[in-house]
């Protein structure tokens, strides 16, 4: 497979011929391979990262859910106007407007990459590490090829606006200093993860490490959360709330977030949800989500997958 850097900048920010030139590539590549990856790095929101799906590019990188200032941050930071449902219409949104172009796509969403500063510095107090850990799952629950930017699992962190102090090494041991590589010539020294290490998270149930581990495995069960049409469950979208549903091949789940800090209670009686079971469920610690009785009883920053 090919990333293609800056596709939106091919032809002196001139779209149509950018886009003429892109499909040329892809075409190109194609017919020496027909099942070649291809995805485009356009820094750009989706409305018009969107029209490059014209090419026949099979993605383009979501940057809209990307970042401190991107849905997934502004949710869980509290910002105005951004509660639980704005995540919720923002994934419907984004598909609608690919749909305009093609219908032969896969998204690519992703969380951080090697040109931002990591996610565990757009938190802070004593909701880090749950913040951390939920944002992940936020993005492991979009549809499409999810990239997960190395150190992310384990809440690494990045300084300041140096780019080399973005790519810093993955810290795999604190103790053991033979590593895989020693890093960016000029990155700055002394750029202390927050949390322990991925030998030390390995060990513990309840780390950032084997949350993530945990979202991965929910992922790959329910094959609807990668590939599955998404549907906004109206009612159920309300202040720290929300759920959507995601239909592929026959198949539909369900996908309940509480993403406030307090427990809630989701009742999903005269709902497109009301029949489905517990599938899975991804919580902070030894919480667990529970479905009684057409309600679902959800510890803070859950998920609940039904099906």
């Amino acid at each position: 497979g090919f990333r293609l850097d800056a596709v939106i900048y091919y032809n002196n920010n001139n779209q149509t011929e950018t886009i003429d030139d892109l499909t040329w590539l892809v075409n190109n590549v194609k017919s020496k391979k027909a099942d070649a990856y291809m995805v485009g790095e356009g820094w750009t929101t989706y409305r018009e990262y969107a029209k490059y799906y014209k090419s026949g590019i099979d993605s383009m990188f979501n940057f809209d859910f990307s970042q401190q200032d991107g849905y997934i941050g502004k949710v869980l930071n509290g910002a105005a106007n951004h509660g639980a449902s704005t995540y919720g219409n923002a994934l419907v949104d984004v598909e609608n407007e690919i749909k305009k172009y093609t219908d032969s796509y896969i998204d690519a969403p992703f969380y951080t990459n090697h040109d931002m500063a990591r996610g565990a510095g757009y938190y802070s107090g004593e909701y880090k590490a749950a913040q951390i850990k939920t944002a992940g799952a936020m993005n492991l629950m979009m549809s499409g090829n999810v990239f997960l930017y190395y150190g992310e699992e384990i809440g690494m962190n990045s300084s300041g606006t140096k780019d080399e102090n973005k790519r810093i090494p993955m810290v795999w041991s604190k103790t053991d200093t033979t590593g895989m590589t020693k890093g960016p010539a000029d990155m700055d020294a002394g750029i202390e993860s927050p949390f322990p290490a991925e030998d030390e998270q390995e060990k513990d149930k309840d780390s950032i490490l084997s949350y993530y581990k945990n979202a991965l495995r929910l992922r790959n069960q329910n094959p609807e959360i990668a590939r599955g049409t998404i549907e906004k469950v109206e009612s159920l979208c309300k202040d720290s709330q929300a759920a959507i549903t995601k239909t592929y091949q026959d198949s539909t789940i369900g996908i309940v977030y509480n993403l406030g800090e307090g427990n809630g209670t989701v009742d999903l009686k005269k709902t497109a949800l009301e029949n489905m079971n517990l599938e899975g469920s991804l919580t902070l610690k030894e919480e667990t989500v529970q479905l009684k009785d057409g309600k679902l009883e959800m510890p803070a920053c859950s998920i609940a997958v039904l099906k």
